[in-house]
């Protein structure tokens, strides 16, 4: 039992290793990996404004068959989940709003950066096969939604977003979705 134990436990080192070493911070502002800041800027009965400062992103690369692919991060964020489509980072946060019946979001973009020879992670769909020992087990299988990897369009094609709005302790809120964009174009294998 000891030795199932140890035996685990180094695997895990050595995947935990391996998975670090992969990992890339890519600088966009800072050298160091920190999270992206927010600062609310102005607020009044009618409006909130704030500025959001991503400072880099994390890569890593994940060959899936015969294509490498770069996957996205950014500290203290997550990634779109749509099956097919990139998995590009983005920023999603709960805002305190006013309390009035119709809430939008309007962003303005600044200090855009561009990077080439990234093609960056579908995101998977899952599918149910048996594992050797007849337990059931999901597998990820990555496909190209191939309009949208095919283009030369901004993706996701918008800014920001609000996913939803209530109330938090009589506060007003909307959880706001707001997404890195990359511009699509198949890589050459």
């Amino acid at each position: 039992m000891l030795h199932n134990l140890l035996y685990t436990l180094c695997l895990m080192v050595i995947m935990t290793i391996q998975t670090i070493a992969q990992q890339n911070w890519v600088p966009f502002l800072l050298q160091t990996k920190t999270k992206p800041t927010i600062n609310l800027t102005a607020s009044n009965s009618g409006t909130v404004s704030f500025t959001v400062q991503i400072n880099g992103m994390e890569t890593s690369h994940r060959k899936v068959g015969v294509s490498a692919y770069q996957k996205l991060s950014i500290p203290d964020g997550e990634v779109m989940t749509q099956e097919g489509l990139p998995q590009v980072p983005m920023i999603t946060k709960l805002i305190a709003i006013p309390d009035c019946g119709d809430v939008s979001i309007s962003v303005s973009r600044s200090n855009e950066l561009q990077f080439t020879n990234y093609n960056v992670l579908p995101s998977p769909r899952y599918e149910k096969k048996k594992s050797p020992d007849g337990s059931d087990e999901l597998k990820e299988v990555f496909e190209e939604n191939k309009s949208v990897y095919s283009s030369n369009a901004d993706f996701p094609g918008k800014y920001g977003e609000i996913i939803e709005t209530g109330y938090v302790r009589g506060q007003k809120v909307a959880r706001c979705n707001l997404p890195c964009t990359i511009q699509s174009r198949k890589q050459k294998n």
